[in-house]
């Protein structure tokens, strides 16, 4: 591994230090605002070499030298630990609860290999597959979902994975923007006018989520999202009080990368989005400062519909076939009110289990009841999945009791000060609402629906510190402290399967498959173990053929793990340093060996023109006679 994947660190470092030179962008804007920026770096780096097909080691190398340089001669007679002062206020307990989250997530983010069964079909190729190509631009696979799916992500992992050299940092991504996410809910809470122990009370909430503990040390994309969503969020309110150019174009940012990540930020920026125009134009204020605020979102949208317009370019030269093919299995069919509410019900179902089977048996029985013939409606079911009512700590179906249930609770508690509730907090109360229904009308109900809505328990936690504000306002017995401890107490105790039983990337694990227990190849195939043998065997076999000027034709399926076959034979950075070049087979062009994976498995055993070299239920090799 090199020591060049500290650059965009330091990058981001030195942007930070830059921005909190100025008054406007001090402490968390400045965080924030670093955060963006790291990612529209990558994101114009990106764009720009590989339109130019150059998106190689030689030029990334380059672009992150040249950056961090011209970044550190910015900063170098600036730095001062005072920069960092705005987070040493507040209570300590909330400051470790913290700290001891985000370094067990971190171990696990960086002894524990990228295993999610989304990031071995998708994520994790495709970005081996831009190296080989030295573009991201779109190239023929069966795996539709690695060209059409919003890049922002998997292009960050590829800048590691190229300055590294190596996978091991994939996961970082994930955890540094839940990490920023905190960030975020600090400063979110603080445009909410509460004092900096609600402050931390919001981030130590979040920390605790389960769902996102699970997506902070993995590959997918959701805490990046969240990240971006939230910066968003924070940016308007800024904006709502102060509409100045600089934080308008730190909110377009936000809204271009979110929209360039993925394509839920549609309706969660477009939630928020809405309201807050809404509420800002029910605000008695002057002319010219409604006028100001609307040049300001004029200059967002602009922004934003720049930044993320190559990725909705390269869709539409296909016709828009990804958003087809996402809609033919996702689109809800039945938008009256019963299939609506059958969508929220089983949603909320989701976030209610418990490691008690008895409790999770009358769940059941009560959402059975509730829905009936709705229950499995196929019309809002995704295809091949009904509900079921289980408790299992994995990154797709794991729900967040606690947090939903404090979050429901203040929830109510603001109902009934909702007319005292300023314009900000009515924001914060009604767009994640919002969302949730928009997304049950929209989308047909699948099991790992919570993971969408990570963004939306983050944004819905600071209003646990205002439901908590607004009662010790109401009632001066009572006790406030006593109340917090208990409630960050119980969600930390509930989040801890997520710190160390993931099952997917366990740090502890009674039948010895924890990170530490077992070695990096086998962490691979933790949610689908089958396929170890099969795809062990197979490259055992192409590695003894001597084969390193053969070109290894791959047959896929549509949703099959092809990351793992090509870190087995070396492919991590790239063709050019493995064992065997492997490549997707196309149409009409002949192949001289041929290994099919997972659903393709038995799909050439009986094709006469081959030679059946190894034959297995999740892999076989072959070869042409």
């Amino acid at each position: 591994m090199s020591a060049l994947v500290t650059l965009p660190l330091i990058c981001f470092i030195g942007l930070f230090i830059i921005g909190n030179k100025s008054e406007l962008f001090k402490g968390y804007t400045a965080l924030i605002g670093s955060g963006n920026l790291l990612l529209l770096f990558v994101c114009l780096e990106t764009e720009v070499l590989s339109s130019l097909h150059e998106l190689n080691y030689t030029w990334i190398v380059s672009f992150w030298i040249t950056i961090t340089l011209l970044i550190s001669f910015n900063t170098y007679k600036s730095f001062s630990w005072r920069s960092f002062n705005f987070l040493k206020e507040g209570p300590i307990w909330l400051k470790l609860i913290t700290a001891f989250v985000l370094i067990s997530t971190l171990t696990v983010a960086l002894v524990a290999p990228s295993n999610t069964w989304d990031g071995m079909s998708y994520h994790m190729s495709r970005v081996i597959h831009w190296i080989n190509n030295q573009s991201i631009s779109y190239y023929p696979t069966p795996i539709g979902r690695q060209n059409y799916m919003p890049p922002l992500c998997e292009e960050a992992i590829l800048q590691l994975q190229v300055l590294s050299q190596s996978d091991h940092f994939s996961n970082i991504v994930s955890w540094f923007y839940y990490s920023l996410s905190l960030i975020c809910l600090g400063a979110i809470t603080a445009e909410l006018k509460l004092n900096r122990t609600y402050q931390w009370l919001s981030a130590v909430l979040g920390s605790l989520i389960p769902m996102a503990i699970f997506q902070a040390t993995g590959c997918k994309n959701d805490t990046t999202l969240t990240f971006l969503f939230l910066s968003f969020v924070y940016f308007l309110l800024k904006i709502s009080s102060q509409p100045t150019l600089s934080l308008s174009i730190l909110a377009g940012i936000s809204l271009g990368l979110g929209l360039y990540c993925k394509t839920t930020f549609l309706i969660l920026g477009g939630s928020f989005g809405i309201w807050f125009c809404f509420l800002h134009s029910l605000n008695s204020q002057t002319t010219q400062a409604r006028l100001n605020l609307i040049k300001s979102l004029a200059i967002v949208l602009v922004i934003g519909t720049v930044i993320s317009s190559p990725y909705w370019i390269r869709e539409a030269k296909t016709g828009f076939e990804g958003v087809h093919a996402e809609a033919s299995l996702q689109n809800n069919e039945d938008k009256t009110p019963l299939g609506i509410t059958a969508n929220l019900v089983r949603s909320m179902a989701i976030e209610l289990t418990l490691p008690v089977p008895a409790w999770n048996g009358s769940l059941y029985k009560c959402v059975t009841t509730l829905l009936g013939s709705h229950l499995n409606d196929p019309k809002t079911t995704y295809p091949g999945y009904q509900y079921l009512a289980y408790y299992w700590p994995h990154e797709d179906h794991m729900g967040n009791f606690i947090p939903f249930i404090l979050i429901f609770i203040s929830l109510i508690i603001l109902t009934f000060k909702f007319k005292n509730l300023t314009n900000n907090h009515r924001l914060l109360y009604l767009s994640p609402l919002t969302a949730v229904i928009i997304f049950a009308i929209l989308l047909k109900w699948q099991p790992w629906i919570n993971r969408l809505y990570t963004p939306l328990f983050f944004l819905s936690t600071p209003l646990i510190s205002l439901g908590l504000n607004e009662i010790s306002l109401t009632y001066k017995s009572f006790n406030l402290k006593l109340c917090t401890q208990i409630a960050v107490l119980t969600c930390l105790v509930f989040a801890i399967p997520a710190l160390f039983i993931n099952s997917s990337r366990p740090i502890i694990s009674l039948n010895s498959q924890g990170i530490f227990q077992v070695d990096r190849i086998t962490q691979y195939f933790a949610n689908r173990p089958e396929l170890k043998s099969d795809y062990l065997t197979i490259d055992a076999i192409l590695k003894k053929s001597h084969l390193e000027n053969t070109s290894v034709g791959l047959l896929l399926g549509p949703d099959d793990w092809e990351y793992p076959f090509l870190v087995l034979s070396g492919a991590v950075c790239g063709n050019a340093h493995a064992a065997y070049h492997v490549h997707t087979i196309e149409p009409n062009k002949p192949e001289r060996v041929i290994v099919a994976l997972g659903s393709m498995a038995t799909a050439l055993s009986k094709n006469t023109n081959l030679r059946v070299i190894y034959q297995g239920p999740y892999g076989g090799l072959y070869e042409a006679k």
